[in-house]
């Protein structure tokens, strides 16, 4: 039996597609004039953005340019979102990713991609472990139970890439904590943990474009947390 790993409650690819029903899909996802690709729905290959929207989507851009990914997602199928990180690594370029709202589940290990990697200041970063629903027997479920701790463990080597967290606060975060499945970051506590390398802000009180990438990641533990930012200090 065939099961789909998904980081998201979402309907499984595997089951009948009516025919008398046509998913409307999230359009164009991508401006080539800017070289900038938009993540802006689910990640699915049928109901929302997937891997091959991104391959048809980078075949219209300008490979001798930066590439710019704007994300906004909670994110969905966990292998539909690797492909979609791979195909972005294989940019020639620089790759600049930025969170403009949120970035959940596997979205958030899209934004991992980035050699530049920013976040709006009233953004938000969400990691957790990867889970599923299936049908089957124990043997089945035990098999599954191991492919989930397999995958959760490819998930922390992208995350730890980039991160200045050691694995195992990586995999406290995607833990949670009082029952939650998993951890909402906010922009400070991203930057804080080396998941995105500058906070963009947003209240146009300052030049446009204007990104706080003076602020140096902090080592932090986990489950403690993360104080705010003093901007005043040096």
């Amino acid at each position: 039996m065939d099961r789909k790993l998904l980081a998201l409650p979402k309907i499984n690819d595997n089951r009948p597609k009516p025919e008398n029903i046509e998913i409307e899909k999230v359009g164009t996802i991508h401006n080539a004039a800017t070289n900038t690709l938009h993540i802006n729905d689910m990640i699915d290959n049928w109901m929302g953005i997937s891997a091959e929207d991104v391959k048809n989507a980078l075949s219209e851009m300008d490979e001798t340019q930066p590439l710019r990914v704007v994300i906004n997602s909670d994110g969905g199928s966990v292998y539909e979102a690797i492909a979609i990180h791979n195909q972005i690594a294989e940019w020639p370029g620089e790759v600049t990713t930025h969170i403009s709202s949120l970035a959940a589940s596997s979205a958030s290990f899209i934004a991992m991609v980035g050699d530049k990697r920013t976040i709006a200041d009233n953004a938000k970063f969400m990691i957790h472990h990867p889970w599923t629903f299936a049908a089957g027997n124990a043997a089945e479920f035990r098999a599954l139970a191991g492919m989930l701790d397999k995958t959760g463990e490819g998930l922390i080597d992208m995350y730890d890439r980039k991160s200045s967290l050691s694995r195992e606060e990586i995999s406290s975060l995607m833990t949670g904590e009082d029952g939650a499945d998993g951890t909402y970051l906010s922009a400070t506590e991203a930057l804080d943990a080396g998941f995105v390398t500058g906070i963009v802000d947003t209240s146009r009180s300052k030049p446009a474009n204007s990104v706080l990438n003076a602020l140096k990641p902090r080592l932090i533990s986990a489950r403690i947390k993360i104080s705010d930012i003093d901007f005043n200090s040096n």
